[in-house]
């Protein structure tokens, strides 16, 4: 038999591992893409679960705060006036107050 190498094999067996590898690291490449969408997309609805609560939240603060204002403002105008100030002015005036 004869053992000489034969040159050209060496350089297909690099190519066979180059794309064995490539191949590997595309496959891994998916993997994680996939991965990272999937927990993007967890994160974006734990997000917008978060926002929702928080508008929530805030709409019923600002309810609060508007009623704490009116009964302020009507008891400050009463007392600085001496007479009771309608209901519905001063709940326009406190609306204009916290629109800005």
């Amino acid at each position: 038999r004869d053992r000489r190498r034969d040159p050209r094999r060496p350089e297909e067996a690099r190519a066979r591992a180059r794309d064995t590898a490539a191949k590997a690291k595309a496959e891994a490449d998916a993997r994680t893409a996939a991965e990272s969408a999937k927990a993007e997309a967890a994160l974006n609805a734990r997000l917008a679960t978060a926002e929702s609560r928080i508008a929530e939240n805030r709409a019923k603060a600002m309810t609060s705060v508007s009623a704490v204002a009116e009964d302020a403002a009507a008891a400050i105008a009463e007392r600085l006036t001496g007479a009771k100030p309608a209901p519905a002015a001063v709940k326009s005036a406190v609306a204009g107050a916290l629109r800005g």
